[in-house]
């Protein structure tokens, strides 16, 4: 018999695998955002591990000059609701070196 219906799990990885691609197109677009704009997106997480599942959000830590800050946020908080993807935004400054070295080989950084 024929399902027209997905069961969850393949709901699931059907999720999962649209958040992988949305998480890549909101990367390309920091890197061209950040080059243009003087300063660097950093993703942490399972964007970059390739880990992604069904309820992963994307993690982006921004750092760019204080008077360009706040666009910075604005564009990547813009980017992920166009692409339907969570979103975990924090400012690169008030992040610890122990958090920084912590996730050294699980970060990326645009620009």
């Amino acid at each position: 018999m024929d399902r027209a219906t997905p069961n969850l799990e393949e709901r699931k990885a059907l999720e999962a695998n649209r958040r992988r691609a949305a998480a890549d197109s909101v990367m390309d677009a920091l890197e061209r955002y950040a080059k243009a704009h003087g300063g660097r997106f950093h993703v942490v997480g399972s964007a970059v591990t390739g880990q992604m599942r069904y309820d992963s959000d994307l993690d982006v830590l921004v750092e760019f000059p204080p008077n360009h800050e706040h666009d910075a946020f604005t564009f990547v908080e813009d980017l992920c609701i166009e692409h339907r993807l969570p979103l975990d935004a924090l400012a690169f400054r008030t992040m610890s070196a122990r958090f920084l070295a912590r996730n050294a080989d699980r970060m990326v950084t645009f620009g």
